[in-house]
């Protein structure tokens, strides 16, 4: 009779944190200081700059206001569906979720590529290899010739996590500024200290699931949240989606609340 409610327990302890586990992190606030720019402080909360744009409805550029109370986007809603273990990387969130048997193991900030002919690439992929120092061999986009060795001048940085499709990966970058922004060439750019930490948790064979989802929705104690981020690439089925998702919750969203999510997207974990 006791293992009975010893197993009864860990099963409602399960079903419990399985279910808080939609939502991780909290949101924070942070004033900025004389000097100090957005880069900086979305680095130092391990974002990037987009992230702290969209956050509080300000332009993408590196000054801010300074003495304003900033509103620091550092609480997620776990994509639904991902691998037990690798990658989730959601393409308007700009970021990469890890996972670790089926635990959620951190947030990494990615820079995509640019809508149209560069755009990164959806699918399940997996890693097919990791190095160090890797030399970069110019595509024919590039108009160069030479391969590019370790270095200061080397686009890829010092870190290159390879995807099983031609040319695709994850890399640090010799700008790290740009990370958060839509302006690559198909692959995923990542801070160096961000990306140095991912290659050493990832291992070759890992799977990487990219996908495009511009609003995720939750229900948490009965109360629906909703993350909504711009329509990079410009699907234009984000409230699509979002129906969908609140539809399979069974719950019913405020229409104004749903409506001005949509018309400004910030990446903030909102109440619906």
């Amino acid at each position: 009779m006791l293992n009975i409610f010893r197993a009864l327990a860990l099963l409602l302890v399960t079903a419990t944190t399985g279910h808080a586990q939609d939502l991780v992190g909290h949101d924070r606030v942070h004033k900025l200081a004389p000097h100090q720019n957005l880069h900086q402080v979305a680095r130092h909360y391990g974002l990037a700059l987009e992230h702290i744009s969209f956050a509080n409805a300000l332009p993408i550029q590196l000054e801010g206001p300074t003495g304003r109370t900033l509103h620091i986007p550092t609480r997620h809603i776990l994509p639904k569906s991902h691998p037990e273990t690798g990658l989730l990387v959601n393409l308007p969130e700009r970021g990469a979720y890890l996972f670790n048997h089926g635990h959620y193991a951190g947030f990494f900030p990615l820079a995509i590529g640019k809508r149209g002919r560069f755009q990164t690439p959806t699918g399940h992929f997996k890693i097919i290899n990791k190095t160090k120092n890797p030399t970069w061999l110019p595509p024919e986009w590039a108009g160069e010739e030479k391969p590019v060795q370790a270095g200061p001048n080397n686009p890829l940085g010092d870190r290159w996590i390879g995807l099983s499709s031609p040319g695709l990966g994850l890399h640090a970058t010799n700008d790290p500024e740009s990370v958060g922004s839509s302006e690559s060439h198909g692959c995923m750019r990542m801070e160096p200290g961000q990306v140095h930490k991912l290659f050493e948790q990832v291992k070759v064979g890992w799977p990487v699931w990219i996908v495009y989802d511009p609003i995720k929705v939750t229900s948490h104690n009965g109360t629906l949240f909703a993350q909504a981020f711009p329509d990079v690439y410009r699907q234009n089925r984000t409230r699509h989606r979002a129906e969908q998702l609140i539809n399979r919750l069974h719950k019913q969203a405020d229409p104004k609340k749903l409506n001005a999510l949509l018309k400004c997207p910030t990446g903030r974990v909102t109440r619906l």
